[in-house]
């Protein structure tokens, strides 16, 4: 069976979107080999903070634990304990460092987190938090912070923003929920009711329509059929009692006879002209565009 325009459609959709990541996925990595050859040549050169940004660049084309280990050991040799620190725990939480590698990262965070203070803040989730190297971070979020004293700002989807002081010890770990502050006084919800609706002129009377007319004739006259039929009817019953009944004269019974078969065909005429009347008037009626039941 032959398939039809809509599935072709969809198949060729499906192609073209296949296509455009696979191309989209390999101009990511061709990105990342860049970034990752200048972040080489940059390490090189003894530029460790130049070499640590173009890893996490090269990273965010193409993640990969071992591109972000670079960028640690990077951060390390530049004295950025605290960004080195960051990056070892995503190596290492991403996992597939080789073993010599991983032990190193292992080893360093280790050496690091006794150093340094461990910081989680779990809540409100949704908000963004700014703390030193850390800005506009997805809570939740955890990282590494110097040993002192930091404000943490918070910003919720709403525009309120609040500052909260923390302070850092040395090795220490902190689990912090951060209060949602409420939203400024010029984002308050808007509580002006809301306009009235509109009111909907009267829609100007139409007059009948020839058809409906015409149908209303119909009905009238299947109606006068109907009554024709059932007078005739009654008519058609007497003759025949007439013409069956043995003790009238034979000319009488031949008289009623003629009557009865002539009283017969006049009602069964009557009795179609009331079908189609009736039937047609109804049609016009019910399909006419003025017709209001």
């Amino acid at each position: 069976m032959t398939p039809g325009p809509r599935l072709l459609r969809l198949l060729f959709t499906l192609c073209w979107c296949l296509w455009a990541a696979n191309a989209a996925a390999e101009d990511s990595t061709e990105a990342a080999k860049e970034l990752f050859n200048d972040g080489e040549k940059a390490f090189s050169e003894e530029r460790f903070e130049d070499a640590a940004r173009l890893f996490e660049e090269a990273d965010k084309e193409a993640p990969h634990a071992s591109v972000i280990y670079n960028a640690a050991v990077s951060w390390d040799q530049a004295g950025q304990l605290t960004r080195a620190a960051d990056a070892y725990m995503i190596a290492l939480a991403r996992g597939g460092l080789n073993e010599r590698d991983a032990l190193d990262a292992e080893s360093r965070l280790d050496s690091l987190s006794r150093q340094l203070a461990f910081v989680q803040i779990v809540k409100p989730v949704g908000g963004l938090a700014s703390v030193a190297h850390k800005q506009r971070e997805p809570i939740p979020t955890r990282f590494y912070l110097s040993p002192g004293d930091y404000q943490i700002l918070l910003e919720t989807a709403s525009g309120a923003t609040s500052e909260t002081p923390i302070t850092a010890g040395r090795g220490e770990t902190l689990r912090i929920e951060l209060s949602t502050p409420a939203p400024p006084a010029d984002r308050q919800p808007d509580v002006t009711p809301p306009p009235p609706p509109p009111v909907r002129p009267a829609e100007p009377k139409t007059d009948r329509s020839t058809q409906e007319v015409l149908g209303w004739v119909g009905v009238g006259l299947g109606v006068v059929a109907t009554g024709t039929a059932l007078y005739l009817g009654t008519r058609v019953l007497a003759e025949k009692d007439t013409y069956e009944d043995s003790s009238q004269s034979p000319q009488t019974r031949n008289t009623a006879r003629e009557s009865f078969l002539s009283l017969r065909t006049g009602t069964n005429v009557a009795w179609g002209s009331a079908a189609v009347l009736g039937g047609v008037g109804m049609a016009l009626l019910l399909t006419s565009p003025t017709f209001e039941f």
